[in-house]
């Protein structure tokens, strides 16, 4: 069994003492700023970004009207986790998605406890970007609305970059220092490209809080919906390098490493999906970026090779070890200080 890097098996007192320092950790974090990297890039476009037109509401039929793509949460999640072929279509609609996805989106049932996710953080040492806000909502739209309906769809990106050209990939992409390295993804100018970014060793850097609109894909911009959207999606870049496609541009970054991602990309992408869903109250939709884009001129083919059962695998074993946890902590609440006593009677 594989270590997911969460919590190793511990005593029910050491779990208590854990908490502890979570609680004091969250006071620390609340009252420590962050510290910006000064050699961090300006990212802001230097040109007004061309206005962006639509002719259809894309392929997943949204509704301006409701803030909603058509059908269920779940029949959502099978058309907006389409990936996009070799020819950079649109692939055919999901015939099915994992039970631990289909079971969740949309539904407010089975999220876990803040606490329990806050000491999580404490064991991963994410307490100063996400355990302070774990009591705090996601944003909304209209540009964060208090009227608006809160973010409903995490939207799952790859960078697409560093791009290799007709180079081969590197003998271990996930382990290269350059490939991985999270500050060609800072902005001192608060332009990061999404709102969290996670390289292949599992490392995160937070572009920006849950709780800010911010605006990532073509769609999200069209004219015909103002600052509507803003904010009704949230964004993950995972890194992924690329390679060029004999045939085309020169510059293409049309070849992507198999498989895409690393498995720790798949539970940090997990526990960045569990802890916008607690925050929101429900479990977010699932969406790919190229699902929502197509169609649009200039619209990424990203991500690519994404494997939908990792993913879920990594949700499912993130949600046991969390009720391992809670379940510890219960049984610690129900032992005395000193254990448990033998009771004896009195002889004569």
């Amino acid at each position: 069994m594989r270590d997911f890097g969460l919590l190793a098996a511990r005593s029910p007192r050491d779990v208590v003492k854990r908490r502890a320092i979570a609680v004091v950790a969250l006071v620390s974090a609340v009252l420590v700023s962050a510290t910006i990297d000064a050699f961090a890039q300006r990212c802001q476009p230097r040109r007004k970004l061309s206005p962006i037109r639509l002719t259809t509401l894309g392929p997943c039929e949204f509704n301006p009207e409701t803030f909603k793509f058509a059908g269920e949460p779940d029949q959502q999640a099978l058309c907006l986790m389409r990936s996009a072929t070799s020819r950079r279509n649109l692939g055919p609609r999901l015939k099915s998605i994992p039970p631990t996805l289909a079971t969740r989106v949309g539904q407010s049932t089975g999220l876990p406890e803040r606490e329990t996710l806050a000491a999580l953080l404490v064991e991963l040492g994410l307490v100063w970007d996400y355990a302070p806000f774990l009591w705090q909502p996601i944003s909304r739209a209209r540009d964060n609305d208090p009227t608006a309906p809160q973010a409903r769809y995490l939207v799952i990106h790859d960078t697409s970059s560093p791009n290799f050209g007709r180079r081969p990939f590197p003998a271990n992409i996930d382990r290269h220092r350059s490939i991985n390295n999270l500050n060609r993804y800072r902005c001192r100018d608060g332009w990061e490209p999404a709102h969290v970014i996670i390289n292949r060793g599992g490392a995160m850097l937070l572009g920006h809080e849950l709780g800010e609109p911010w605006r990532a894909m073509r769609f999200e911009r069209a004219t015909r919906f103002g600052t509507e959207l803003k904010e009704l999606f949230l964004h993950v870049e995972l890194i992924q390098p690329r390679r060029s496609r004999p045939g085309r541009g020169r510059h293409n970054d049309a070849l992507a490493p198999t498989p895409g991602f690393s498995e720790i990309q798949y539970d940090r992408l997990a526990l960045v999906y569990m802890i916008a869903s607690v925050r929101a109250g429900r479990w977010l939709i699932p969406a790919f970026h190229v699902a929502i884009d197509f169609g649009i001129r200039g619209g990424h083919d990203d991500p690519q090779n994404f494997d939908v059962g990792a993913f879920a695998g990594s949700i499912e074993r993130l949600d046991n070890r969390l009720v391992q946890y809670r379940q510890a902590v219960a049984t610690e609440a129900e032992v005395p200080p000193g254990g448990i006593v033998a009771q004896t009677e009195d002889k004569d």
